[in-house]
């Protein structure tokens, strides 16, 4: 069985397996760091855990999301404004969990 883990990363929850790429709002890490997530539940061959474990993660790079537009209108007054905005956000991998990698990870 692959171990799984949810974390606590950058205001959100997410479930993660070793090996996945996450788009997380950005993160005041450097580019190629490694560091370690909050961890609320972990599994290791079936035993669940909360609140402990051991979950590595890289950051990969920081970047832009794909612009998303914001528009206004209101009938029969003219009245028409569109905006977009681009949010910063953080492509992180999942290196491994409690000692699982990726390349372990057979089944998902």
């Amino acid at each position: 069985m692959a171990n799984l883990a949810i974390i606590k990363l950058a205001g959100s929850q997410h479930l993660v397996y070793p090996g996945d790429i996450l788009k997380v709002n950005k993160l005041e890490i450097d580019e190629g760091t490694e560091f370690q997530p909050e961890i609320i539940l972990s599994t290791d061959n079936g035993n669940i855990s909360l609140n402990s474990g051991n979950v590595v993660a890289q950051v990969i790079k920081h970047t832009k999301d794909k612009k998303m537009y914001i528009v206004k209108f209101r009938a029969k007054s003219r009245y028409r404004r569109k905006k977009g905005h681009r949010q910063h956000v953080s492509i992180v991998k999942i290196l491994s969990i409690n000692n699982e990698t990726s390349e372990n990870n057979q089944q998902k």
